[in-house]
Parts: structure tokens; sequence; C-alpha cells
């Protein structure tokens, strides 16, 4: 019984290790570059956004950005951003991010606004 609780106690410990080691393995340059990529590949537009990405580990391991925009480009330069949200949460691939790479896999949009025009 002992040899199973010391085997558990390691496997914790070494997750734990890991998920504390996350952060430091993925660069935030690094996260910042392919978030804009993979926004621009998606939507074609530039996203814009002013806080630096921040790695989470609730409920998933993640990215959270705050502030984020989308300019309407083919408007006028005073039109309001034809999509903002205060936050957008993306899912990181962990096998990818345990070999230093970003691999985006879902997006969460937190209470975005659209401004449409016809």
């Amino acid at each position: 019984m002992k040899k199973v609780a010391i085997a558990a106690a390691v496997v914790l410990a070494v997750i734990a290790a890991v998920f504390v080691a996350l952060p430091r393995l993925v660069s935030s340059e690094a996260l910042r570059t392919a978030m804009l990529e993979r926004a621009r590949a998606i939507t074609g537009r530039d996203m814009l956004f002013t806080s630096t990405p921040k790695i989470t580990f609730s409920p998933y391991l993640g990215i959270e950005i705050h502030n984020v925009s989308f300019r309407d480009e083919a408007g006028p330069a005073d039109a309001p951003p034809i999509l903002q949200m205060p936050v957008l949460k993306g899912r990181l691939g962990v096998a990818a991010a345990l070999r230093g790479k970003i691999r985006l896999t879902e997006f969460e949009f937190v209470r975005p606004v659209f401004n449409l025009t016809t």
C-alpha cells in the first residue's frame, strides 16, 4: 500500500511541475504572434488587443487576452470596430505546449459586440 501511495505522490508532483513549467515554456511574444496570425487566417482582418496574453489553467490549458477588437478595414477610419470583446479565450494543445510550440484549437468569445452596417 505504501508503494502505491508513493507512486501516486510522485505522479502528482510531476503533473504539478508540468503545470508550473508551462508558462515558462511558451513565451508571451510567441503567444501574441500565434493569436494574431490565427485571427488573420480565420477572419481575414487584423486583430488588436491591449493586454499581454496570459496562460490559464481553468477549465483547460488556454490563453486569455483582454480588450480585443477587429477593425472594419473597408469602412471609414473613425468607424467603430466590427467586433469587440472584453476577453477572448483560446485553448492550447498540451502536448504542443510541452514542446514549446503553440497550437490553438478552440476560441471562446466573452460578451462579443458586433457593429455591423448594411
